[in-house]
């Protein structure tokens, strides 16, 4: 028995549906290899051609412990982080808003000591005026709350010559008449790889006193 021929329309619309599905997949891929590339060339210019990198990296492991008694600061920091303390007496003839360097915290932060009779939300005001008017890219005031504290955090870009910058951080604590300023610094480039280590190490910021 002779098989019935399928009409010549209905072949060729089978070969165009065939065609047009592999023209939307090199279309989709095309789009996708575009996006990637364009998502590439951002992390690219913003690490200053230094590659794609770690741009999300997790938090590093706080494993060290850290006291500083003079400023009564308890902090958990990465084991490979050296601290370097500044002040050794546990009652330093601090000045009315004069910082004294009390500890270097690892390669990015150092430890503040002062004392004011002003309020937290004054005292922060009054630096970020300061910090405008040389000219400092401020960022959004932020607020962590702690175990014990009420965290104040200034953020702000230093451009330096050549196209680079810092990213510099303040946290501000005021116990009593006693202020605490821990204050961060590190390269554009390094940012993305230490963000998230250094919001970890704000949020388990203790204040012994």
């Amino acid at each position: 028995m002779k098989q019935e021929k399928k009409p010549q329309t209905e072949r060729k619309l089978k070969i165009n549906w065939g065609w047009i599905i592999i023209g939307a997949a090199v279309g989709l891929g095309v789009m996708v290899t575009v996006k990637d590339y364009l998502v590439w060339k951002q992390a690219e210019t913003a690490r200053f051609g230094q590659g794609w990198g770690d741009l999300d990296k997790p938090a590093a492991a706080l494993s060290q412990a850290y006291i500083n008694r003079t400023a009564g600061v308890r902090m958990r920091l990465p084991e490979d982080w050296v601290v370097e303390d500044k002040l050794k007496t546990e009652t330093p003839q601090v000045k009315e808003k004069e910082f004294l360097e009390a500890a270097k915290a690892g390669p990015f932060m150092t430890i503040f000591l002062s004392k004011s009779g002003e309020n937290l939300t004054d005292l922060t005001d009054s630096r970020v005026s300061e910090l405008t008017m040389a000219g400092a890219e401020m960022k959004e005031r932020e607020y962590i709350r702690t175990e014990n504290a009420d965290l104040t955090i200034l953020e702000w870009t230093e451009n330096l010559p050549g196209g680079k910058a810092l990213i510099k951080q303040e946290v501000w604590e005021k116990r009593g008449e006693k202020i605490v300023k821990i204050a961060m610094t590190a390269e554009e480039s390094q940012w993305l790889d230490i963000k998230n280590t250094v919001g970890e190490i704000y949020r388990n910021l203790q204040f012994t006193n």
